[in-house]
């Protein structure tokens, strides 16, 4: 079966846009609601998050500092994380 050239260019040219659109949504979880001022001192530190729109979410279980996710990439500053790899160091566990 041979697929239309124009619907395969449309199919396409939706996938990319979906793809970008996806890429600039940037998710941030803390431990608390972030105001206005915090996700500009975020901002400020990661400047590729000035374009992107920004959904925050709250996880008390961080107990402190947050966590980014965009596209399929994380940034882990939470507190939690840091208090489970110094656990693993510590105790040897993995």
């Amino acid at each position: 079966m041979k697929i239309n050239p124009a619907l395969k260019e449309e199919l396409k040219r939706y996938l990319r846009n979906r793809l970008q659109s996806s890429n600039k949504r940037v998710v941030i979880t803390s431990p608390y609601l972030m105001g206005d001022q915090d996700l500009r001192k975020i901002q400020e530190k990661f400047p590729f998050l000035r374009e992107a729109k920004i959904i925050t979410e709250v996880d008390k279980s961080l107990i402190g500092g947050f966590i980014i996710k965009f596209g399929s990439k994380m940034i882990d500053l939470s507190l939690r994380s840091e208090l489970q790899s110094l656990k693993q160091r510590i105790y040897g566990i993995t």
